[in-house]
């Protein structure tokens, strides 16, 4: 029960005032330092991965499009990306190489190819193809084509009713004659008729030939038969 005196005295600390503007300061420094940090790295991400692999994809899609096996892709640098690109041109090569032999052989096939799209466009010949279809269509590459030695192509293909099926027909030009194939080739809007042609005006011939040299003996075989009964009769 003894009286005492308290006092109470309130006195600011500015080193822990300090210290959370330093932290305040530094937390802000470090979030500023980030965001900095992050544009450059989608920058030079952009720069040297992205952007190349969409100038990748872009020159792959115009060969695709373009159908040249010969073009190449453009490489840069020695990673990943340039590894890619050397991919691609090693299966371009490849293609080429292939493309090459194929269209060597279909080109010295002693038969006639011909290619037309879904509109009977020529597309594609071969040598021996581009000459059958001048003697019989009087057309070549590029130009539509509606019959074939007089057989109109729009009936020829009303008898391909299913992808497997196969129309042949003797079609004469002329004093040649020929054999000719068609076929549906591809699916979709890609679909086309491959025509195949065979000149068969030797082979036609040899027959009329076999065919006049057996009547012949059959003539001369009846004669004689007809000589020998008489000669037996006279006996």
């Amino acid at each position: 029960n003894k009286p005492a005196l308290l006092l109470r005295f309130d006195e600011p600390r500015a080193i822990y005032q300090q210290g959370r503007l330093v932290l305040n300061r530094f937390l802000l420094l470090l979030i500023v330092s980030g965001l900095i940090f992050g544009v450059v790295i989608l920058i030079l991400v952009e720069k040297s991965v992205l952007a190349r692999l969409m100038r990748l994809n872009s020159e792959a899609r115009e060969i695709s499009l373009k159908g040249d096996h010969s073009s190449r892709v453009t490489i840069h640098g020695n990673d990943e990306l340039s590894n890619i690109g050397k991919g691609i041109n090693l299966m371009l090569a490849s293609l080429e190489r292939s493309h090459s032999i194929l269209n060597s052989v279909i080109e010295d096939l002693p038969e006639g190819i011909i290619l037309l799209n879904s509109e009977y466009r020529v597309v594609l010949t071969n040598k021996m193809g581009s000459n059958h279809l001048m003697k019989l269509s009087n057309a070549a590459v590029g130009d539509v084509v509606s019959q074939v030695g007089g057989y109109s192509l729009t009936e020829m293909a009303s008898k391909l009713s299913h992808p497997s099926d196969l129309i042949r027909h003797h079609i004469s030009a002329g004093n040649l004659f020929y054999d000719v194939t068609g076929k549906y080739i591809g699916s979709g809007k890609d679909v086309g008729i491959v025509l195949v042609t065979t000149d068969v005006t030797k082979e036609r011939a040899e027959l009329m030939e076999r065919m006049q040299s057996q009547e012949n003996l059959s003539a001369v075989g009846q004669l004689a038969a007809g000589v020998a009964h008489d000669f037996n009769n006279i006996l």
